[in-house]
């Protein structure tokens, strides 16, 4: 049972902690970005979706979700690369070049969605306009920079693509974190890494993200009076869809897999399951029966991902289910993010009394935990204890925050 003093006292510590250090100036600009954490002093395009919902938490602060997406607009290479992250520090005697790091991709929530959220809650036609031509070139860059073997879904070449640091889906790969030396293996003379048995390796969740951004694009098509051009996107999101399952989809196990370069399917259900679902690529008539399988099957399984305190980034009865080195373990731990991002499918595939519980959760560890160490990364899926990964983490908080409103605990709506 919740004690609401107690949740209502890491609440306002929480709210203080976000506009008091996370909540900073763009290199000494107007704009204002969600800062991650001291541990990651960064700005990173896997956080956008922070920005997102400390504008709807706090409408009062909703220009910071526009000035976050602008930053990588503006930083955008003209072969369409985005950044993967910022410096955030105020450096003077640089350019916000020197400061954009573009070593891998690490997009993990699709940015188009994110940028038809951010137009909803602005309404600027303008930012619609530059939101779609700036996402059509980074879409044309991952197709013609990740789909080298030709499969037409979107390959890994470094572990850091994905997010999901010692995560055993990486097990193989040369590079299972970032390019070694600082080497950029996402440029046309170079095109993929040579040195290693499986790489690169097409990445389920990659795929589903960039359904995601077609998706999206059609979407900004419609409402800039561009029909063609939004049939075309949809063409491409329908091609991207049927591959997943062609070349992904194990249909016996009913789950999504990474596949090497050489067509084997590395079986580590991991939580890319989640990317099928926010992202979109399931849809609630067409893909009802599989929608009830993959969720009883594996999200909602008290022997898969439904633990004590979801969701571990691997199944607990998956061979990957490791700690690994005891923080910042994509093979194991409840992460901040993957919280956060329940807010964009539990409700709409109607599974919203199961995030009450995924919320309620949430808030008992931390509220227990937070004397110790305040809203961090990542919680035990088990004990619901905390990690020493990342105190006072920007996903972590806006987690929290949005779980007691939700929960009712605190009226703050």
């Amino acid at each position: 049972m919740l004690n609401v003093n107690e949740v209502s006292k890491v609440y306002r510590e929480g709210e203080k902690m976000l506009f008091n250090e996370h909540y900073i100036p763009f290199r000494n600009t107007d704009r204002h970005v969600v800062r991650i954490s001291d541990w990651y002093s960064v700005s990173v395009l896997e956080h956008l979706y922070d920005a997102i919902m400390m504008a709807k938490l706090y409408p009062e602060y909703k220009q910071v979700a526009e000035d976050t997406a602008r930053i990588y607009f503006d930083n955008q290479r003209p072969n369409g690369q985005y950044p993967y992250a910022f410096v955030n520090e105020y450096h003077p005697e640089k350019t916000d070049a020197e400061l954009a790091k573009y070593d891998h991709i690490q997009e993990c929530v699709s940015i188009g969605p994110l940028c038809m959220e951010i137009y909803n809650i602005i309404g600027s036609k303008e930012f619609l306009k530059d939101a779609y031509e700036s996402i059509s070139k980074w879409d044309g860059y991952i197709r013609s920079h990740r789909m080298t073997l030709g499969k037409g879904l979107v390959e890994m070449f470094c572990g850091f693509d994905t997010g999901h640091d010692q995560s055993h889906r990486l097990d193989g790969m040369a590079y299972d974190g970032d390019i070694k030396d600082g080497k950029i293996i996402v440029e046309a003379q170079e095109p993929r890494p040579q040195d290693d048995e499986v790489s690169p390796i097409i990445a389920a969740d990659m795929s589903a993200n960039l359904f995601g951004n077609d998706m999206a694009l059609a979407e900004m098509a419609d409402l800039l009076g561009k029909p063609a051009e939004a049939a075309e996107w949809r063409r491409k999101a329908a091609e991207i869809k049927a591959k997943l399952f062609e070349i992904c989809f194990d249909e016996e196990d009913a789950f999504f897999y990474d596949v090497d370069r050489n067509g084997n399917k590395r079986k580590i259900k991991s939580c890319t399951i989640f990317h099928f679902f926010f992202e979109g690529v399931l849809d609630r008539e067409n893909d009802a029966a599989l929608i009830k399988k993959m969720y009883e099957m594996h999200i909602h399984n008290p022997e898969e991902f439904w633990t004590p305190y979801p969701f571990p980034a691997v199944a607990a009865n998956d061979p990957g289910f490791d700690k690994k080195d005891g923080m910042n373990s994509w093979s194991y731990y409840v992460e901040a993010t993957t919280v956060l991002r329940c807010t964009r499918w539990m409700d709409w595939y109607g599974f919203g009394r199961d995030f009450d519980h995924v919320c309620e959760k949430y808030v008992e560890g931390w509220t227990r935990c937070f004397d110790k160490f305040k809203l961090a990364q990542e919680l035990d899926p088990i004990t619901g204890e905390y990690t020493l990964a990342s105190e006072s983490y920007s996903a972590g908080i806006l987690a929290y925050l949005y779980a007691v409103r939700r929960l009712g605990i605190v009226d703050s709506l």
